[in-house]
């Protein structure tokens, strides 16, 4: 149940949970549904906090640059903390709620450790999905990561009668200090393929939420690729302030999109990858409607500047202007680095579970099939 609770998504446990209970009880016994659902809580690995009444008053009474802490919780010897500045950390950030994560242990014999973060507050659609390692040399004055500090204002939570957060935080690397080893039960087990395509169009309940939000808050595609490899995400208004003031749409600054790394193969230290990426938007009003492209090739790796890469630099207009929007992307891995700073020969990638398809995988949908001839 360990190896269960550590690999799987919680959509995909449920169903496993509750069949390896009634198969313990052998049909003798009818299983009580709350004893499952119990169960169920215990292996979900998301944290929950919901604030209402008393205090959710104390939250939104909080000054720029105080703080609140979570309880602790570990993997194995290493040990985190969730933290919230409820009116920012800085006059900069005042009235924006600043949601992360700390490190507050690495003990002595660990290098570094790198982890997948998600943070989430669901009523007012707040999202942050990224990467981040955390180095014993920076330990002190380097230990706190968190999501873009315009997601979410404090005066909105003033109105609410409930907030909720949420965090998922799982542990992908971890590299000690004897000849750079890695610990294997920390990498993933799932295979990943050499060519990964993904499609994202925004219905329109999405299009409305972007439209809507305030300059600089983000949002997420789904993660794609057989382990969770990738995500898209965007500033559907860019994070240009006085652009963005402007009395005329046209002026407020671009639509900024995001490619970014969420796992990388067992034992690697990066990739270099080539990917062409496609938005189709329709504009409002004159109904026109455009395909842009984009290929690159790039370096992406656990690093901070290496996991995530900017496409579609000031070609996109402000998500206000705009109708429709999709995006297409099809990634393709031409090298790998181990480890030790060696290229690996595309006849061994097998044994680090990149599976080669670029002979035999097919498109499903049409509409990516006319994307990709």
């Amino acid at each position: 149940m360990a190896w269960l609770s550590r690999q799987l998504k919680l959509e995909q446990k449920k169903p496993l949970v509750s069949g390896y209970i009634r198969e313990q009880c052998d049909g003798k016994l009818e299983v009580p549904t709350d004893l499952i659902k119990v169960i169920r809580w215990f292996l979900d690995e998301v944290l929950y906090w919901s604030m209402h009444g008393k205090f959710l008053r104390k939250f939104c009474n909080k000054k720029v640059g105080q703080i609140l802490y979570s309880s602790t919780y570990n993997y194995n010897e290493i040990e985190f903390c969730n933290y919230w500045y409820p009116s920012g950390n800085s006059t900069q950030y005042a009235d924006q709620v600043i949601f992360g994560v700390t490190l507050t242990r690495l003990p002595k014999h660990i290098q570094s450790v790198t982890m997948y973060y998600r943070l989430q507050c669901r009523k007012f659609h707040c999202l942050w999905k990224s990467i981040h390692t955390f180095k014993q040399s920076n330990i002190g004055h380097n230990n706190c990561v968190g999501w873009n500090p315009h997601n979410l204002r404090l005066s909105r939570c003033k109105l609410a009668e409930q907030v909720d957060f949420n965090c998922f935080v799982s542990v992908i690397r971890v590299v000690y200090d004897e000849h750079d080893q890695i610990d294997l039960n920390v990498e993933s087990v799932e295979e990943l393929l050499q060519i990964t395509r993904h499609q994202w169009v925004l219905g329109e309940q999405e299009m409305t939420q972007c439209q809507q939000c305030d300059v600089g808050k983000t949002f997420y595609s789904v993660n794609f690729g057989r382990s969770e490899n990738w995500c898209l995400f965007m500033s559907p208004k860019g994070f240009n302030f006085e652009q963005n003031q402007a009395a005329d749409a046209e002026r407020g600054s671009k639509l900024m999109l995001y490619l970014r790394l969420l796992r990388l193969p067992i034992n690697i230290k990066s990739l270099n990858i080539n990917y062409v990426l496609r938005a189709h938007y329709a504009v409002k009003h004159s109904g026109v409607e455009y395909k842009i492209k984009e290929a690159q090739s790039v370096s992406v790796g656990y690093g901070f500047n290496e996991c995530t890469k900017q496409c579609f630099v000031d070609e996109i207009p402000n998500i206000t202007q705009l109708a429709a929007l999709s995006f297409d992307v099809k990634i393709e891995i031409e090298e790998m680095v181990d480890m030790n700073g060696k290229m690996i020969p595309k006849q061994h990638w097998q044994k680090y579970g990149v599976v080669m398809n670029d002979n035999y995988t097919k498109i499903k949908s049409l509409s990516l099939k006319n994307w990709f001839v």
